[in-house]
């Protein structure tokens, strides 16, 4: 079974994530493509390494530009505490929660302040901030009654913290390191269990205004500058998710073709992670068939690479397709029967060898396996008249595939092809016939089919031999193989094979056709438009 997944993505995003001083990371890719999905589930499956918060400022209510990155602070105050992230009895007793600000000692009620007018701001609406306040109350009083009850010895960079400029204060400046950072920075830093990073995942950044996507980027970057500090808020990293394009062409936009990658550099600490078309598109396989039976090689190949080329031809978008969890079953149904060798003239001996004499031979369902991908393209797209005319678009293209990166996709097909279009003993066997005169052939052999395609020529390989004939117990070409000839014979030269994908696209389009025709698209419940 063909065993495609998300793994490679989240190795490769894993080990990203591991390369040393990798503080600030922009994950990238297209709008649709399944980033928020991806990421939400990379970190959930790894809530033993990761302590992870995502926030998307697409939901904020702002009115102010200099409010962005304020509602970003409640929005991180807002998660620690109704995800239960922090919990006051939680903290050991003799852990001292560090002194936030002289703004938190004197005055408790201006975290509370703070949050009640920034809260409402968050959309969806919060109907825990009652809660939430409560709890940040307790934080607020715990913070002075460590600071009574024990004299602190402060730090250089405690002490420069303490008499920091005007601006560090101000509500909206870029250089803002007023209380309620201070708060967050050490709630984070002394609630962190060990071996555990805390993460802060900024999403849809390029679907916000453009004023608020550069104030948050250069708050960012001014932080770390400033105060020589790996992170804002202390955070081991920064996700930024958004389409690197898009930002590249707001940026252009509103700053004309200033040096953009100069620009970017300060944003991200090694290279930026590429999401991929790919990527999503197995992530969603990997969602439609986890809980599937076993497919024969080539299957889930074939169709990762329909849905690659439609997107990557802006005929479906991801967005669409990862909407859909198909559920569907294929009803069992036969395809094709009949009794032993049909052909009359013979001079053979009526038991082949590798079938019981009499045999009734038989395909089903089971072996044209395409008619479930079929299926699942008519619910993605409506009907499969819908989906027929969009691969129709595909069969013009010029980009071509090299065969060997694609044998168990090409020997799928060609198996499919077979299948669909032949009946009678030509679906069965391959036959073998001696010239008697120049008017007559006799059959004198069969052996396992043999069929044409995309001007190459496969055998397929059965399980039935003169040790393991075939008793019609099971479809025909049950966990049959096949390969191509030629190539397989020249293993120590193989010649280079270019395919046109345009090729691909019409030998669907014929399954299709041939499909429609024998009656298999309705008996498997495909109805067109």
């Amino acid at each position: 079974m063909s065993n495609i997944d998300i793994i490679d993505v989240s190795r490769r995003f894993e080990e990203h994530l591991s390369i040393e001083n990798n503080y600030r990371i922009i994950f990238s890719g297209k709008f649709g493509i399944g980033k928020t999905y991806f990421v939400d589930k990379f970190f959930k499956e790894r809530n033993e390494q990761f302590n992870t918060l995502i926030i998307s400022p697409v939901n904020y209510v702002v009115n102010s530009n200099e409010d962005i990155i304020e509602l970003i602070k409640a929005d991180i105050i807002k998660q620690l505490f109704s995800n239960s992230k922090i919990e006051i009895n939680s903290i050991p007793a003799e852990t001292k929660i560090q002194k936030a600000s002289t703004f938190v000692e004197n005055n408790p009620f201006l975290l509370q302040n703070f949050m009640a007018k920034f809260l409402t701001k968050l959309n969806p609406s919060v109907d825990i901030s009652i809660q939430i306040i409560e709890k940040i109350h307790k934080i607020c009083t715990k913070y002075k009654e460590d600071i009574s009850n024990k004299n602190t010895i402060k730090s250089i960079s405690e002490e420069a913290l303490d008499y920091a400029s005007e601006s560090e204060e101000k509500v909206g400046s870029i250089y803002e390191y007023n209380y309620i950072t201070k708060v967050i920075t050490n709630l984070l830093r002394d609630t962190k269990k060990e071996n555990k990073k805390n993460v802060l995942v900024i999403d849809d950044l390029d679907r916000i205004d453009p004023e608020h996507i550069f104030r948050i980027l250069n708050i960012l970057s001014a932080h770390n500058n400033y105060f020589d500090s790996a992170n804002k808020f202390n955070f081991d990293h920064i996700v930024i998710v958004c389409d690197i394009e898009n930002i590249h062409k707001i940026y252009q936009h509103k700053y004309g073709e200033i040096d953009f990658d100069g620009y970017m550099d300060k944003f991200y600490s090694t290279d930026i992670f590429h999401f991929t078309n790919k990527d999503s598109i197995q992530l969603y396989i990997k969602k439609v068939f986890e809980n599937k039976s076993v497919f024969t090689k080539g299957y889930l190949e074939l169709f990762e690479f329909i849905l690659e080329k439609l997107i990557d031809n802006n005929v479906i978008t991801l967005r669409k397709l990862l909407k859909h969890k198909i559920l569907f079953e294929i009803p069992s149904f036969i395809l094709f029967e009949q009794i032993g060798i049909h052909e009359s003239k013979t001079y053979m001996n009526s038991n082949v060898g590798f079938i019981n004499n009499g045999s009734r031979l038989y395909v089903d369902n089971t072996d044209l396996q395409i008619l479930r991908i079929f299926k699942m393209c008519s619910i993605i797209f409506g009907s499969l008249d819908f989906f027929l005319e969009k691969i129709k678009q595909l069969k013009y293209t010029d980009e071509t595939i090299e065969y060997d990166s694609y044998i168990d996709l090409i020997s799928f097909l060609a198996l499919q092809n077979h299948i669909s279009e032949k009946t009678g003993d030509d679906l069965f066997f391959y036959k073998h016939y001696d010239q008697l005169n120049n008017s007559f052939k006799a059959l004198t052999s069969v052996s396992w089919p043999v069929t044409k395609f995309l001007d190459m020529t496969f055998s397929i390989n059965l399980k039935w031999t003169n040790g393991n004939v075939y008793t019609s117990s099971v479809s025909y070409f049950f966990e049959s193989n096949i390969f191509n000839k030629k190539y397989e014979q020249s293993y120590s030269d193989r010649p280079k094979i270019t395919i046109k994908i345009s090729d691909i696209f019409k030998s669907i389009e014929k399954i299709i056709l041939n499909c429609q025709e024998k009656k298999y698209l309705q008996k498997a419940n495909i109805f067109s438009k």
